[in-house]
């Protein structure tokens, strides 16, 4: 940060009455300026100008760039409300967590599953614990969750494989990331295999999905 300062010469002339004019007159100009006139002000001035120039600088470069930051609390970014790096974990809501067709999906309470997601610069990481679940309806092949309204993945299909126990047998399935059905929000979606339509299997409080996924978001 560069302080303008053009002002410091002008000060510098200033003349203030000295309360001992008999020894006031036998001081030189410059001489009076510095103890008793503008030239003590002006070095006030710079002094107090230094001290902040040099706190300034501790996390900000010449040329007003940031170097390193250091913040005794969160940090938040892009107008968002919740702080960069943090994890929220999700309330887990019965309309949270649903199945394609008529395929019903029932998470348990928050003490035994979790799912939460963080935000850092455009990057959604989301990670899930979900276990003792209840499958029910028409088995159908994609159980789905509800991660967001309004932040959006900019790509549909970033998907990674994931842990599952189907009705209590264990396997490796495949999930994504989707946008919501109004072409906004995200949703993470399970499935059984990647390519083939496998069902799901109806179960009482016997289906796990456990894992996590990153993905990029659309510019917020």
């Amino acid at each position: 940060m560069r302080v303008g300062l053009d002002f410091i010469d002008q000060i510098r002339t200033l003349r203030i009455k000295s309360p001992n004019p008999t020894q006031d007159q036998a001081l030189s100009f410059e001489q009076r300026s510095a103890n008793a006139g503008g030239g003590w002000i002006a070095t006030q001035i710079q002094k107090i100008v230094s001290s902040i120039q040099a706190g300034y600088h501790s996390q900000h470069n010449e040329d007003d760039t940031h170097s390193t930051i250091t913040a005794s609390g969160s940090i938040t970014e892009r107008l968002r409300d919740l702080p960069m790096g943090e994890w929220t974990y999700l309330e887990m809501a019965a309309s949270r967590f649903t199945g394609n067709g008529t395929m019903t999906w029932t998470v348990p309470a928050f003490s035994t599953s979790y799912i939460t997601y963080m935000l850092v610069g455009q990057t959604m990481f989301v990670r899930w614990n979900l276990v003792n679940t209840t499958v029910g309806g028409v088995v159908n092949t994609i159980l789905q969750a509800t991660i967001h309204s309004t932040l959006t993945p900019k790509f549909v299909n970033n998907g990674t494989a994931f842990a599952y126990r189907d009705n209590a047998v264990a396997g490796t399935g495949y999930c994504q990331s989707v946008r919501g059905a109004s072409g906004s929000g995200t949703n993470i979606q399970f499935f059984i295999n990647a390519g083939a339509a496998t069902n799901w299997t109806a179960s009482a409080a016997l289906t796990a999905v456990i894992g996590e996924l990153c993905f990029e978001l659309l510019e917020t």
